[in-house]
């Protein structure tokens, strides 16, 4: 898109915004907001920012128990081992926690301890290797980090993490799966399947990051797989299966401290992509361990829902609540979460499992690939042009706009947004006789124009219109200058028309028609009418 285009689209989508902010209803108790995400369940949690609280004190606590304090920085294992889910798990942390330099060490241990394929091996103590070979679940978790890592912070520092995911990626093609789809348990490790392992939310990044439709057939699957394997009354699933679904001989068949992953990992593709498969297995889990009552959870189980453990431990309690984010009993899923933050864990596996679970029932386990927010903003450190702190939501279709279009559209909980991503907002509003102010440090962006000031803070749903407090139904997403999103009542979807909240519905309607005694609608009228008639 040109300057002159850019710019004509711009200046209509600013003015639809500030009309929508003339006619936001005041609300002066305004509660905290809530991350969304695109499916399911957003937060069980009214007080978004005690939760973050909470996620950064459990994650100061975790880190002091489990990440070395001498030799490689690296996670502990219980004692002085390190096994590769846990650098996964602990660089996917470090990227929502903003700690670029924590991950960068993690990430040089990762490939300190490379195989012969270049894969991390599964077990090392110091960078002494204790188990050979890799573990694909982790592979998997530290390549999505890396993309993660890529989308917040660029790579232009001392790691290019596009490049370094890349080769990743390759690599799991490689090695790790096979053509027919299959994602093999590791490097040198064809059989049997593990379902917690599979991850087609992963994939589907994976896929979009790297053009590659293998991913697409592995996400198939894995599916697959899993809906073979489960049972048909209680959807619980083994450890380990045949890549039919059936027992494989001499390997855990129970529902066991593996399979308990597959309700976070399932929860969290329908979280991000809706993925009705996810959904449906989750359904049949959620409903078995609702009827045993949170309190009543233990480790270990037969599928046909016998239990064989004795304890009320961390990964079950939190994986068990996890799946409850992809119903619609917002009371059911904050108890399990209520359950979840109470059971705590004295080992690594549990605290980790706690603690990412909890990040995903408060809304803080956004999709980064798709300009979801960290916990900690990283935007003061951010490339530019890029808005890592801006929540866009995800929307399988982003409609095009006359000359190219930088402008997305989604509905979220029946709310429109805009996003208009890299745009000089601060020119634009000059050449329309306003102005465009970014305070960082409060996270605020003030714009004025056509006698108005509007104020809008990052992540909240009250802004100030002429000093007035109002609510929004969707809290905005604003940056620099050259970034800005913001909630609005009003979207365009082509260039004549425009669409509108009128009683709880989108309306479309026509802006000639409506009525232009009200200098906004013949400002928006103006927009539309230089976009027609512009060369």
């Amino acid at each position: 898109m040109n300057n002159t285009g850019l710019k004509r689209t711009a200046i209509l989508m600013l003015s639809v915004v500030l009309v929508f902010s003339m006619a936001v209803p005041v609300n002066a108790d305004v509660a905290a907001v809530v991350p969304a995400y695109q499916y399911g369940l957003n937060s069980v949690v009214d007080d978004q920012a005690q939760a973050k609280q909470m996620l950064l004190t459990e994650w100061e606590a975790w880190k002091d128990k489990y990440v070395s304090k001498s030799g490689h920085r690296r996670v502990l294992f219980d004692g002085p081992d390190t096994v590769s889910e846990a650098m996964g798990y602990g660089m996917l942390m470090a990227v929502y926690f903003n700690e670029q330099t924590l991950f960068d060490e993690f990430f040089d241990y990762v490939e300190y301890c490379s195989d012969p394929n270049g894969l991390m091996h599964w077990k090392t103590n110091n960078g002494v290797v204790v188990g050979a070979n890799s573990a694909t679940s982790a592979e998997e978790d530290i390549a999505l980090a890396l993309i993660f890592a890529d989308k917040v912070w660029g790579s232009e520092g001392s790691i290019d993490y596009e490049a370094k995911a890349k080769d990743r990626l390759l690599r799991i093609r490689l090695y790790e799966c096979n053509s027919m789809g299959q994602l093999l348990p590791g490097d040198t490790f064809s059989s049997p399947a593990n379902p917690s392992y599979f991850a087609p939310g992963w994939y589907e990044i994976f896929s979009n990051y790297e053009g590659n439709d293998l991913w697409n057939r592995i996400s198939h699957e894995s599916y697959s797989v899993i809906k073979k394997a489960a049972n048909p009354t209680t959807g619980l699933v083994p450890d380990w299966c045949s890549w039919t679904g059936s027992p494989a001989a001499y390997y855990s068949a129970e529902f066991g401290y593996d399979a308990v992953r597959v309700l976070w990992r399932m929860a969290v593709s329908y979280s991000w992509y809706g993925h009705s498969d996810a959904k449906s297995i989750c359904s049949k889990p959620m409903n078995f361990f609702s009827n045993i009552g949170t309190a009543n959870i233990v480790d270990g189980y037969e599928l046909d829902g016998t239990p064989t453990g004795a304890f009320h431990s961390a990964p079950y309690v939190a994986c068990a609540a996890a799946g409850t984010m992809t119903g619609t009993d917002r009371h059911l899923a904050k108890a399990f979460y209520d359950e979840c933050l109470a059971t705590g864990a004295n080992n690594y596996y549990g605290s980790t499992l706690r603690l990412l679970v909890l990040m995903y029932m408060t809304g803080n386990f956004q999709n980064l690939y798709q300009n979801g927010k960290q916990i900690v903003s990283s935007a003061a450190s951010a490339p530019s042009g890029t808005t890592p702190d801006a929540a866009a939501p995800d929307s399988t279709t982003q409609p095009e706009f006359t000359q190219g279009g930088l402008i997305d559209s989604a509905v979220v909980k029946g709310k429109t947004v805009l996003n208009i991503r890299n745009m000089p907002i601060g020119a634009i509003l000059e050449e329309m006789g306003g102005t465009y102010e970014w305070n960082a440090a409060e996270q605020k962006a003030t714009i004025h124009w056509n006698g108005m000031t509007v104020e809008l803070w990052n992540g909240q749903k009250s802004i100030k219109v002429n000093g007035v407090e109002k609510e929004v139904d969707i809290a905005p997403n604003v940056g620099t200058t050259s970034s800005v999103m913001m909630p609005s009542g009003f979207a365009a979807n082509e260039p004549d028309r425009i669409l509108s909240w009128e009683e709880g519905s989108i309306q479309i309607w026509n802006a000639v028609q409506k009525d232009m005694q009200n200098p906004s609608n013949k400002k928006i009228e103006q927009g539309l009418q230089k976009i027609r008639t512009a060369p």
